[in-house]
């Protein structure tokens, strides 16, 4: 057991560093590569399309999950369900461990990748601007929510109310359907 978590350690280390030469790398020439403020003011723009579908990327992982956990809420519990419950679930096991670590590379991919979008865009209209970086920190708040409920309070005894309440903000669907409104708000003025 412990073999096997070290092994997982140095798997997400792995990718951890291969992210980080991504960004290291491509970002920054990308944006130094603009040879006016229209260059990078369009490369920006690319950027936020980008963050557009990382966060149906994101997304997938939250649809599985709030389908899991509806089902098994929704569906009575008799023989006539209880097969199409167990076909849910094993669908569920099958797909979790994939779309989480999607989840979790798309989100903070998607963090990153909101900087470059929004740092050039920053002195631009500010009815543009607005409903975006209030998205974008919204996303932000969402990933640092994440990283606090998965690495820092993961094996904390004493923080697991706090983990628990965290968890319960994290997932609520009303939230981030409130921050998807203001991120199409946000792409209908810009476009």
């Amino acid at each position: 057991m412990k073999e096997r978590k070290k092994l997982n350690k140095l798997s997400f280390r792995k990718y951890l560093i291969v992210f980080v030469v991504f960004v290291i790398q491509f970002i920054p020439v990308s944006l130094a590569n603009g040879d006016d403020n229209n260059d990078i003011v369009d490369l920006a723009g690319k950027f936020g399309w980008a963050a557009v579908g990382l966060i149906f990327l994101v997304i997938i992982y939250v649809f599985f999950y709030q389908l899991f956990l509806k089902s098994r809420k929704i569906l009575p519990k008799n023989d006539k369900f209880d097969k199409r419950m167990n076909k849910i679930k094993n669908l569920y096991v099958k797909v979790k461990k994939p779309l989480s670590f999607l989840h979790y590379f798309a989100a903070l991919t998607l963090v990153i990748i909101l900087l470059f979008h929004g740092a050039p865009l920053i002195g631009n209209e500010a009815e543009k601007v607005i409903p975006g970086l209030v998205a974008g920190i919204s996303y932000f708040f969402y990933v640092i929510l994440g990283i606090l409920i998965k690495v820092v309070l993961r094996k904390s005894k004493k923080g697991l109310k706090l983990r628990k309440f965290l968890f319960k903000f994290h997932t609520q669907l009303i939230i981030l359907i409130l921050v998807g409104l203001i991120t199409i708000i946000h792409l209908a003025i810009s476009a």
